[in-house]
């Protein structure tokens, strides 16, 4: 089993350990899922921080929040709000035309909605900076090639000028 994922979570749930570790060195964290790319490097972290005053920014997709890219300050309020967001656990998913894996992007939903404070500090990437469907522009700084096979996600890659080898 994967390191910490012992009461059988999706391995979705392994970016909140590492979210948490380095937040709590004082470092700023980002996560970007394996399914994901920066196409602009020229949009910085900081860019988008100081668009964004939250202390911790997710994406967004069709469904909501999404999981998929996070960007964490490091502040005592965002160590707390990992560890109850670990400490929740897997709740009832939303309604995406998905398996029925338990994901960890439900448990923060779950917090936003229901928390007050948690909403307060959390808030969502605009669809400027994530493309999720289509072919990004200049003015994205990531795309999220989410959903469809492999080689659906590989053509997407291309058409937006991605060699593969």
């Amino acid at each position: 089993s994967i390191d910490g994922l012992e009461d059988g979570r999706h391995p979705s749930w392994t970016k909140l350990r590492l979210l948490r570790s380095v937040a709590e060195a004082g470092q700023y964290a980002v996560w970007a899922d394996a399914d994901s790319a920066i196409v602009n490097p020229s949009i910085t972290i900081q860019d988008i921080l100081a668009e964004h005053p939250k202390d911790v920014l997710v994406g967004q997709d069709p469904y909501g929040l999404c999981c998929a890219h996070i960007i964490v300050r490091p502040k005592f309020w965002t160590h707390r709000m990992l560890a109850y967001w670990w400490a929740l656990g897997s709740v009832e998913r939303d309604q995406r035309p998905q398996p029925d894996d338990k994901l960890e992007q439900d448990s923060l939903k779950l917090l936003v909605l229901a928390f007050p404070d948690v909403s307060k500090h959390v808030g969502m990437l605009t669809k400027r900076h994530i493309c999720q469907s289509g072919i990004p522009d200049s003015g994205h700084w990531a795309i999220h090639v989410s959903g469809g096979d492999t080689s659906h996600q590989v053509r997407r890659l291309k058409a937006h000028g991605w060699k593969t080898t």
